[in-house]
């Protein structure tokens, strides 16, 4: 009884103590990018689920200008922007960043350039599946949102000193 007794004690310890503070302020960079690659996994295991549900037959839909998939695709998106915006607000992931990190400002920018890379592959597989899908409106809508992310990015105070790198980031700008 009494060794149950201390294990759950234990547990309890383990499970409520504070994870170790950083000297920076909170933040933890490994804990903040594990949890920004977990919520890509996440919006990208949606998107999969979006494309096998496209490549089966499905009924015709009233409204003929959107696809079941572009509705998918959009919500999945929209869920993975907010859940990231939240990532980027909570800790271990907010502090009061030091202005001016040019590598870090990279590195986000790079994240930025790997998410235009899937949407055009995104859109270019579409195309090949369905002849009738607008490939031209789709690449439009991903470099729109990849300059609108960039441009954000930019104007954040991590990008103050700029960025390591010169080369354009979305693959149609």
């Amino acid at each position: 009884m009494r060794k149950q007794s201390m294990l759950a004690i234990l547990i309890l310890v383990a499970l409520g103590a504070p994870g170790p503070v950083r000297a920076n302020g909170g933040v933890d960079p490994m804990r903040c990018e594990a949890r920004r690659m977990r919520c890509d996994s996440r919006r990208f295991d949606c998107l999969v689920r979006c494309d096998r549900r496209s490549s089966q037959p499905t009924q015709v839909r009233a409204d003929a200008n959107t696809s079941p998939q572009d509705d998918c695709a959009s919500a999945c998106e929209k869920r993975a922007g907010a859940a990231m915006a939240r990532i980027e607000n909570n800790p271990p992931c907010v502090s009061n960043p030091v202005p001016g990190e040019p590598r870090m400002c990279e590195a986000r920018l790079l994240r930025l350039g790997a998410e235009d890379l899937v949407c055009t592959a995104r859109c270019s597989s579409q195309a090949l599946r369905d002849s009738s899908a607008d490939s031209t409106t789709c690449l439009q809508d991903c470099a729109t949102r990849c300059i609108a992310m960039v441009n954000t990015t930019l104007a954040s105070p991590i990008c103050s000193d700029g960025r390591v790198g010169t080369d354009p980031i979305c693959a149609m700008q």
